[in-house]
């Protein structure tokens, strides 16, 4: 019986995920889904909570060039 505590208490740390304890492990960006699985196992993309980026107009924009 102690032998399988002593699993489980060894897999259960608290301490947070850096890229030293997570080797095989990807943490991602906390951003949320985009889609959703169906139940033959695709995905659908739902486009109104696809992320888009606003770039201002650079029309009028002065480059500086710094040496």
């Amino acid at each position: 019986m102690f032998g399988i505590t002593r699993c489980i208490l060894r897999g259960a740390s608290r301490q947070p995920l850096s890229s030293k304890r997570g080797r095989n492990h990807y943490k991602g960006t906390g951003s949320g889904p985009m889609g959703r699985h169906t139940k033959r196992g695709g995905y659908v993309i739902e486009w109104e909570r696809v992320r888009s980026f606003v770039v201002p107009d650079l029309k009028d924009f002065k480059r500086v060039v710094v040496q």
